[in-house]
């Protein structure tokens, strides 16, 4: 075949090279962005120097947090309270109870009344004595030692009917006064297991307050030192975005290539030239 083409003619490909150069301003300036760049890419990672990053809990919060530590079991004063209370409310009244509420009423009210009644009866004896006296008959002492018998007997009969009538009153007002007392034991045991919870509640409510107020704190402070890093390390990336900056001006510019490919060229046609020739020659010798 290449006999052939050598022979008749034809087209082969030929390699051909192309080179673009840069300016020498681009080149200079991509080596001195690549040296700086090797610059900053050797630089230790920078230590934060202004101190703690996270910003500690507030006053409000460490005060939230005795609060809440001080309010755990703050309910069981109350509520063994109201265990003391239900407790006595249900104990049967005895006889304690009800001396307690009859003492004052005996001492006030039975002992007066018998003592009154012992000075009216020594008024009517003497009354009597003087009666009999003034009557002349004083000197029958038969008679008046008769009548004292029976004025004794009535007496103490009074005596007896109202001491009783009274105790009665007073045994029947000390158990009401007893019971009464057992009710309102009941009712404070009853607004003591209300109030046991109820004071927990309160206190948690306001550790809550002071934790909420401490976290608006702790969250203000902690923007300022999130800000202050932030700015540290733009800083520090600053140097590294300045060359790209600049790598991007040098983007547009032409870069060096080298294009490598093949081109068709036509050969000749050996045959038809020797034909030619021939034909020239015998031309010229006629």
């Amino acid at each position: 075949m290449a006999l052939f083409d050598n022979l008749f003619g034809g087209t082969k490909s030929v390699p051909t090279t192309s080179t673009t150069q840069l300016p020498a301003w681009v080149e200079k300036g991509g080596q001195e962005l690549f040296g700086a760049g090797k610059t900053f890419a050797g630089r230790d990672y920078p230590a934060y120097p202004v101190g703690e990053r996270i910003a500690p809990f507030s006053s409000d919060q460490l005060a939230s947090f005795e609060a809440t530590r001080s309010n755990v079991g703050s309910y069981a004063p109350a509520f063994q309270a109201a265990m003391g209370g239900v407790g006595a409310a249900a104990t049967p009244v005895g006889e304690s109870d009800i001396a307690r509420y009859m003492n004052p009423y005996t001492e006030q009210v039975i002992d007066t009344t018998l003592a009154e009644l012992g000075r009216q009866g020594t008024r009517d004896r003497i009354s009597r004595h003087g009666g009999m006296a003034m009557e002349g008959s004083f000197l029958n002492e038969d008679r008046r030692m008769a009548m004292d018998t029976l004025a004794n007997e009535s007496l103490n009969r009074i005596i007896a009917e109202t001491s009783a009538r009274l105790r009665s009153d007073a045994f029947n007002n000390a158990l009401q006064q007893a019971n009464v007392e057992r009710g309102r034991t009941m009712e404070a045991a009853g607004m003591f297991g209300t109030l046991a919870p109820m004071r927990q509640q309160l206190g948690a409510a306001d550790a809550a307050a002071l934790a909420s107020s401490g976290a608006v704190q702790q969250a203000q402070e902690q923007q300022g030192r999130t800000l202050s890093y932030d700015e540290f390390m733009q800083g520090f990336a600053y140097p590294q975005e300045q060359i790209n900056w600049l790598m991007g001006l040098l983007t547009g510019s032409p870069y060096p290539t080298t294009t490598t490919g093949t081109t068709a060229v036509g050969t000749p046609n050996r045959f038809a030239e020797a034909i030619g020739a021939a034909a020239a020659l015998a031309g010229m010798f006629g």
